[in-house]
Protein backbone atom coordinates (compact mmCIF):
# COMPACT_ATOMS: atom_id res chain seq x y z
CA UNK A 1 0.00 0.00 0.00
CA UNK A 2 1.46 3.35 -1.09
CA UNK A 3 0.67 6.48 0.88
CA UNK A 4 0.54 9.48 -1.35
CA UNK A 5 1.58 12.76 0.24
CA UNK A 6 -0.39 15.78 -0.78
CA UNK A 7 1.47 18.94 -1.66
CA UNK A 8 0.75 22.15 0.28
CA UNK A 9 -1.37 23.39 -2.62
CA UNK A 10 -3.97 20.78 -1.73
CA UNK A 11 -4.11 21.49 1.98
CA UNK A 12 -7.68 22.45 2.65
CA UNK A 13 -9.38 24.02 5.61
CA UNK A 14 -13.14 23.93 5.96
CA UNK A 15 -13.43 22.81 2.36
CA UNK A 16 -11.82 26.00 1.00
CA UNK A 17 -8.31 26.12 -0.38
CA UNK A 18 -6.26 28.24 2.02
CA UNK A 19 -3.98 29.53 -0.73
CA UNK A 20 -6.98 30.81 -2.68
CA UNK A 21 -8.14 32.73 0.39
CA UNK A 22 -4.65 34.09 0.91
CA UNK A 23 -4.43 35.23 -2.71
CA UNK A 24 -7.90 36.79 -2.54
CA UNK A 25 -6.97 38.68 0.63
CA UNK A 26 -3.76 39.94 -0.99
CA UNK A 27 -5.67 41.02 -4.11
CA UNK A 28 -8.29 42.90 -2.08
CA UNK A 29 -5.53 44.53 -0.02
CA UNK A 30 -3.80 45.79 -3.17
CA UNK A 31 -7.10 47.08 -4.57
CA UNK A 32 -7.86 48.99 -1.35
CA UNK A 33 -4.35 50.48 -1.16
CA UNK A 34 -4.53 51.44 -4.84
CA UNK A 35 -7.90 53.13 -4.33
CA UNK A 36 -6.56 55.09 -1.35
CA UNK A 37 -3.50 56.21 -3.33
CA UNK A 38 -5.73 57.25 -6.23
CA UNK A 39 -8.06 59.30 -4.02
CA UNK A 40 -5.15 61.01 -2.21
CA UNK A 41 -3.49 61.77 -5.55
CA UNK A 42 -6.70 63.26 -6.94
CA UNK A 43 -7.19 65.43 -3.86
CA UNK A 44 -3.56 66.60 -4.07
CA UNK A 45 -3.98 67.44 -7.76
CA UNK A 46 -7.10 69.51 -7.06
CA UNK A 47 -5.38 71.38 -4.22
CA UNK A 48 -2.35 72.20 -6.38
CA UNK A 49 -4.55 73.36 -9.27
CA UNK A 50 -6.34 75.92 -7.12
CA UNK A 51 -3.38 76.91 -4.95
CA UNK A 52 -0.58 77.51 -7.45
CA UNK A 53 -0.52 79.52 -10.67
CA UNK A 54 1.94 78.77 -13.44
CA UNK A 55 2.70 80.83 -16.51
CA UNK A 56 2.99 79.44 -20.02
CA UNK A 57 6.13 79.99 -22.07
CA UNK A 58 4.80 83.09 -23.83
CA UNK A 59 3.50 85.00 -20.77
CA UNK A 60 5.05 86.50 -17.67
CA UNK A 61 3.97 85.71 -14.15
CA UNK A 62 4.39 88.90 -12.13
CA UNK A 63 4.74 88.43 -8.39
CA UNK A 64 4.71 91.51 -6.18
CA UNK A 65 5.47 91.91 -2.53
CA UNK A 66 8.20 92.82 -0.07
CA UNK A 67 11.51 90.96 0.16
CA UNK A 68 11.28 89.09 -3.14
CA UNK A 69 14.91 89.62 -4.00
CA UNK A 70 17.59 92.18 -4.70
CA UNK A 71 17.38 93.57 -8.26
CA UNK A 72 21.03 94.65 -8.11
CA UNK A 73 22.29 91.11 -7.40
CA UNK A 74 19.77 88.95 -9.26
CA UNK A 75 19.08 89.27 -12.99
CA UNK A 76 15.52 87.92 -12.85
CA UNK A 77 14.27 90.44 -10.23
CA UNK A 78 13.06 93.79 -11.57
CA UNK A 79 12.05 96.93 -9.75
CA UNK A 80 9.94 99.68 -11.34
CA UNK A 81 10.16 103.45 -10.73
CA UNK A 82 7.80 103.28 -7.76
CA UNK A 83 9.96 100.70 -5.99
CA UNK A 84 7.57 97.82 -6.61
Amino acid sequence: MCIQRKSPEYIRGEGVDLYVLQDAFLFVTFIVIGAIVLVVGLITLIIFRFRYKTASSNEALIVTGPNLGDPEKEKNVFQDDNGR
